[in-house]
């Protein structure tokens, strides 16, 4: 980025002055042709002494002559005809060869300059936030006007003084009032170096650095460098050389998080930028070439090192005076320090954000989402983005509710009413949470909190948007029976063997329950209802772990999972089990994601993306920005459904089972604790909103101290307080009536539970997972006189539900005197008819709620008893309460007889080949 000295320029007509002088000699030598030679010369015959004719030199002279002008004529012509043909060709060639190479850096080459419209004449204008009522009608937010914030202080030219601009020119681009945006001198010197494999003297005008920092396209190729020639050309027809300066200066990074000459004079020196001195100026000069190791904070004894040069060059250039350069040379730099400072007015933060000082979580939000947008508008990077969006006079048209932004921030500002939901003891250290309500039916964020307690500043962390955090199982809807229902791996009654999936070389077995049960045969509604984590690790190994992970990218846009990232040398993949099932992903979702997943359910199986930002209108109203909704198609609208119903049921009788809300409005939702027990999750909803809310320490340790899930808690408490003037009002007797919703449609106090049309209602037997029969209703259970009923309703489709009526419970004679099966000794009077359990193998055992269920075993013609802890009884010949009645059949050869046993894999194969 350095300029090229009048020294250099001596030094390099200093090292070759022979090779002037010789050059000059060539010069004057006088040259023989060939025809004086003919003359002086004697000939052949002369030299030799002999005689012979007599020869007329002057005819002979003038014959040769003749002969020699055809000769050369001749050779002229063909030159001629050859040059003229090489020149064709090479012309053509080069036509050919030009043509092609436009084609291809019109691939790679953007000399476009629409984003410095919005740099160069919109700097002074302050953009707007408004909200849409969802019929189209726009009001303003007024308290939230977008101001710059600290370390984004723009400047007008009028105000930049001139020693920091000749300071920049003197050493960046001396030429740049000569040249129209390239130094081809320049160029063509750093060209020769490139070509050299040299990377030293940049080329680059102030002109091509401004576009550099616009764009952030800092690629060192020749194709980025075409186009930076031509966007500079351009950009120079287009804007006067002080406009592109006011850009400059207003856009370049001087460390310290100071974006443009404003905000480094006053992080610096504590003062505007129009009042610094020489020694100042060129000390915020010296910073831009490279500002980790020029920073005057940071690193004093470069930065002086570095301004004296731009001193010296200020000097030799006439920029400054003998005498200023004598009393800036080698002088002692005060940097401003604000704690010692006692003017406050040279805080430019303090007015910084909205027009009361501190933005809304939510419009903090809409700055971050907006930046993105106009970087993808305008193929800025962010810094630009952001000035753009302070300064622009933008028009920012939001997706917010304001009431349900105002509630949201009311139950996170109250941290007594936030202690009191979660349960937190008196000086305890205290989470954060943040909260996302959506839209059912778009997916837009109709409010949202980033942090519990007084918001004190603009742009704080948002937890609900910025912050990635393992989710749990609040993850297995989304990557694990979403999908698998779509696919036709599972359905609603599907069973599956609730007992470990693996085991390691000790016995212990993956993944653990919570609580630590294994419940044996058990469907897919229980799983998902309790959270069973066996049951989703194998759910998930049949649909594939690459399905989920692309159906949770791909269809989902959850952008934080990893496929073979390298970060510092160590290779990161959330392509596993335990990332996808067990939601223990390598760098986590945001609550804005996560939430967004679920509308997949409350939207008919169509994903809707998550969004703040409507569209972006510019000062005069015209569109500049349209945020289109993102959806995709994830499941049928009867998958949808079903879904629904199953997260329904996970209120109702599941983990989610304290959730008062659902007494006054149907409410489905999922909950999520990570295996650390580091972070706690629900993601709910009801027909009006979507929520999700997360609960964790800033930095992640174990949340032992809380009872319960606090999330849950947090959710249910807020979204009730939203539903409120929705479903409950304090004028009928019961102390609810009936309200509209905000498009002033007519709703019930309590929203009836509607199913879609496509899905259809079934008894199933939950041991099996096929049509229930009259058997499944009063299966015996072991050492009582009871019978449970296990049937249950589920939901279906038609090309995925059970066909095939139960065969897994058959009714056997018992004798009630011992409780075993009879025998033909056993009198009549003891006998009773009772349904009991057949499964395939010892393997398949199954308990109710808990509690163990009597089982056959068919394969070995032997009943046994499986214990809810995970082992079986095993068969003992001192008490075969697994046997036939041996009460009356003492004579009788046991089937087995072994001492009791674990239900390790093991042992189990062990004691299979023991019997063969």
């Amino acid at each position: 980025m350095g300029m090229e000295t009048e020294k250099e320029k001596k030094s390099i007509k200093k090292d070759h002055p022979a090779e002037e002088k010789a050059s000059v000699k060539m010069k004057n030598k006088p040259k023989r042709s060939r025809s004086d030679r003919s003359v002086e010369e004697p000939s052949s015959n002369e030299k030799s002494g002999k005689a012979g004719k007599k020869v007329n030199l002057v005819q002979e002279t003038g014959e040769a002559a003749k002969f020699l002008a055809r000769g050369i004529g001749r050779v002229f012509t063909a030159l001629g005809s050859i040059l003229l043909t090489v020149l064709l060709i090479g012309g053509l060639c080069a036509l050919i060869v030009g043509t092609a190479f436009a084609v291809y850096l019109s691939g790679y080459v953007d000399s476009s300059i629409d984003e410095f419209e919005i740099l160069a004449s919109e700097q002074k204008r302050t953009s707007q936030i408004f909200v849409d009522d969802g019929m189209g009608n726009l009001s303003e937010l007024e308290d939230q006007k977008l101001y710059m914030s600290e370390n984004r202080v723009y400047v007008d030219y009028e105000d930049i003084p001139q020693n920091l601009i000749d300071a920049y020119i003197s050493t960046e681009d001396k030429r740049f009032y000569d040249h129209n945006g390239v130094d081809w001198l320049r160029t063509i010197k750093a060209t020769v170096y490139y070509a050299l494999g040299n990377s030293a003297g940049g080329g680059s005008t102030l002109t091509q650095q401004l576009i550099k920092n616009a764009t952030g396209n800092n690629d060192n190729t020749p194709q980025r460098k075409i186009g930076e020639i031509f966007q500079a050309l351009n950009l120079e027809k287009n804007y006067s050389k002080e406009q592109i300066l006011e850009m400059y200066l207003n856009t370049i990074y001087l460390s310290q998080g100071c974006y443009g000459v404003q905000s480094a004079s006053y992080t610096y020196f504590g003062k505007p930028v129009k009042e610094l001195n020489l020694l100042e100026c060129a000390a915020i000069a010296s910073i831009t070439q490279n500002p980790s190791k020029w920073d005057p904070k940071l690193h004093p004894e470069n930065n002086i090192i570095r301004r004296n040069g731009i001193l010296e060059n200020m000097l030799e250039q006439g920029k400054i005076t003998k005498a200023e350069f004598d009393s800036a040379y080698n002088a002692e730099l005060t940097i401003y320090d604000p704690e010692e400072s006692e003017d406050p007015d040279n805080d430019p933060g303090e007015s910084s954000g909205s027009a009361t000082g501190v933005n809304s979580w939510y419009v903090d939000a809409v700055i971050e989402d907006a930046i993105e947008l106009l970087m993808e508008r305008y193929e800025v990077n962010y810094n630009v983005g952001e000035q753009m969006l302070y300064t622009g006079g933008f028009r920012i048209v939001t997706a917010m509710d304001p009431k349900v932004q105002q509630v949201l921030e009311e139950v996170f500002t109250d941290t007594d009413i936030i202690d009191e939901i979660i349960g937190a003891s008196p000086g305890m250290v205290k989470p954060q949470s943040a909260i996302v309500v959506l839209d059912t039916k778009n997916g837009n964020i109709l409010g949202l909190v980033g942090g519990r307690g007084e918001k004190y500043k603009s742009r704080l962390f948002n937890f609900a948007t910025q912050a990635h955090r393992q989710t749990g199982s609040a993850m297995k809807p989304l990557s694990v029976y979403g999908p698998a229902l779509e696919s036709g791996i599972i359905n609603y009654a599907t069973v599956f063997d609730d007992s470990p999936y693996s085991y390691d070389d000790e016995g212990n077995g993956w993944p653990k329950n919570s609580p630590a049960v294994y419940r044996g045969l058990t469907p897919v509604i229980t799983g998902i209802t309790n959270s069973v984590n066996t049951m989703a690790v194998k759910i998930l190994d049949r649909l594939g772990i690459e399905n989920s992970f692309n159906f949770l990218t791909e269809k989902m846009h959850i952008t934080t999972l990893y496929r073979n990232k390298v970060i510092n040398g160590s290779v990161y993949n959330d392509l596993s089990l335990p990332a996808l099932a067990l939601g223990g992903m390598t760098e986590g979702v945001s609550v804005r994601e996560l939430a967004g997943g679920f509308t997949t359910f409350t939207n008919e199986g169509v994903y809707c993306q998550p969004r703040t930002v409507l569209k972006i209108l510019d000062s005069k109203g015209n569109t500049v920005v349209d945020n289109a909704l993102l959806t995709e198609e994830c499941l049928s609208r009867e998958n949808a459904s079903i879904m629904t119903k199953m997260m329904n049921n996970v209120v109702v009788n599941g983990t989610g089972s304290s959730i008062k809300l659902k007494n006054y409005v149907f409410t489905a939702g999922k909950t999520g604790t990570t295996t650390k027990n580091n972070d706690k999750w629900f993601v709910g909803y009801t027909p009006y909103y979507l929520g999700g809310v997360w609960f964790g320490y800033e930095r992640a340790q174990s949340l032992g101290g809380f009872s319960g899930n606090p999330a849950m808690k947090i959710w249910d408490y807020a979204m009730t307080k939203l539903h409120e003037e929705l479903v409950f009002t304090p004028d009928g007797e019961d102390g609810f009536d009936y309200q509209t919703d905000r498009q002033g449609n007519a709703i019930p106090k309590i929203y009836s539970d509607v199913i879609d049309p496509g899905v259809l209602t079934l008894q199933f037997c939950q041991t099996c997972g096929k049509l229930a029969t009259e058997k499944c209703k009063k299966v015996y259970r072991y050492g009582t006189s009871n019978t449970q009923n296990m049937t249950a309703t589920g939901y279906f489709t038609a090309d995925n539900m059970p066909t095939e009526s139960c065969t897994c419970h058959v009714e056997v004679t018992f004798c009630t005197a011992g409780n075993h099966l009879a025998s033909e000794a056993c009198p009549e009077e003891y006998l009773k008819k009772r349904v009991i359990t057949v499964v395939d193998s010892a393997k398949d055992r199954y308990t109710y709620n808990g509690k163990s269920v009597y089982a056959y075993r068919s394969d070995e013609k032997a009943v046994f008893y499986a214990k809810g802890d995970g082992t079986y009884g095993g068969f003992d010949p001192q008490n075969p309460f697994d046997s036939f009645c041996t009460k009356h059949s003492q004579s009788s050869e046991l089937p087995l007889a072994s001492a009791p046993v674990a239900a390790t894999p093991t042992e189990k194969s062990k004691r299979r080949k023991d019997r063969k």
